[in-house]
């Protein structure tokens, strides 16, 4: 695995890209909610071809948030109907991003948000 600078953000937040290879395969992943920035896999011919929209800069992946390229789905796929569930006998009431339902990642999304780095070990 490699990584590189990819950028920093317009609120001064350090972007990284992490690279993973097998030797036919690569993906390049964003710490910026996971985003995947660059899948290669090779094309009719046998050389690389990159299948994944996306940004060469960290400005990029920001001025154009709302696009989603690349993005991870978030917490959970689908809705929680009336923004709640139960469960091992806990209900958990979560904030409804509509009038009766939670989607995916809740208000704030995880595509913007930087999380943590891969650790090597």
């Amino acid at each position: 695995m490699t990584q590189e600078n990819y950028g920093v953000l317009s609120d001064g937040r350090q972007v990284t890209k992490y690279t993973i290879e097998n030797g036919i395969l690569s993906m390049s992943v964003l710490d910026l909610g996971g985003i995947i920035q660059k899948l290669l896999v090779p094309g009719p011919d046998g050389e690389p071809v990159d299948v994944v929209l996306g940004y060469d800069s960290a400005e990029g992946c920001e001025a154009f948030r709302g696009n989603y390229f690349g993005a991870l789905i978030g917490r959970f796929g689908n809705r929680i109907g009336e923004g709640r569930f139960t469960l091992n006998g806990k209900e958990y009431t979560l904030c409804k991003t509509t009038a009766r339902t939670t989607s995916t990642a809740a208000r704030t999304g995880l595509t913007g948000r930087a999380g943590p780095s891969p650790r090597k070990g």
